[in-house]
């Protein structure tokens, strides 16, 4: 079952073939190009670490590092301030601890059956949970340019704080509803990409940053 699984989810989870001539030339030149990008330093803050460390779920599996989200949640204030110190130490030397990159991973059935297609498992990946809260603290960061640069269409929903498919179909209601005010007729087109993660083309989506003059710090 094992070896079934790893076969299938290494196909899955298989690298970009970076065939992209532009892509390629731009790779040669990186660290050039990255100099180019507007500096904007930042250091994260109490109020945001804080933030971050609530939004973690309350549970008590852990990942191969053995520090639950719900031990974190826990923590004094003055703890706090020790990781705080320390995720800004990491922030400063653009650099990270590579255990935090390895994850225990568990299958998940989609459906309720007997017998289960190795395409309707879900992998969860038990991560380290202060790798999980660099991130989200990490990610105040991100949303508040891509917020102010609006770098994602307001139609979306997905991956974006306040919005849900809920936020979607209250927007297809309201749609719906003016144009037969209006008699005319509504035309709305929802798109899913499947395995979207799974098969991320990372030098891809940096390239489309850099085009977008991310600020080098969190390019």
């Amino acid at each position: 079952m094992v070896n079934h699984a790893h076969k299938h989810y290494s196909n899955s989870f298989k690298r970009h073939a970076d065939d992209d001539i532009e892509i390629l030339t731009f790779y040669q030149n990186l660290h050039q190009k990255v100099d180019d990008l507007p500096s904007k330093p930042f250091l994260f803050q109490m109020l945001g670490l804080v933030q971050s460390i609530q939004t973690l779920k309350s549970k008590t599996s852990a990942g191969h590092e053995k520090v639950s989200d719900k031990l974190i949640k826990l923590l004094a204030r003055s703890h706090c301030s020790f990781i705080l110190i320390t995720l800004n130490s990491l922030l400063v030397k653009n650099e990270s601890f590579n255990y935090w990159k390895k994850g225990e991973m568990i299958l998940l059935p989609k459906d309720k059956t007997t017998l289960i297609d190795i395409n309707n498992t879900r992998p969860i990946s038990l991560l380290p949970c202060l790798g999980k809260l660099y991130e989200k603290s990490f990610l105040i960061y991100l949303r508040k340019w891509m917020t102010d640069n609006n770098i994602l269409p307001s139609e979306q929903s997905g991956l974006r704080s306040a919005h849900s498919t809920t936020t979607r179909f209250t927007q297809f209601i309201q749609d719906v509803s003016t144009s037969l005010q209006q008699h005319i007729a509504a035309l709305i087109l929802y798109t899913d990409f499947s395995k979207a993660f799974d098969q991320l083309w990372r030098r891809g989506l940096i390239y489309k940053l850099h085009k977008l003059r991310c600020p080098k710090e969190l390019l």
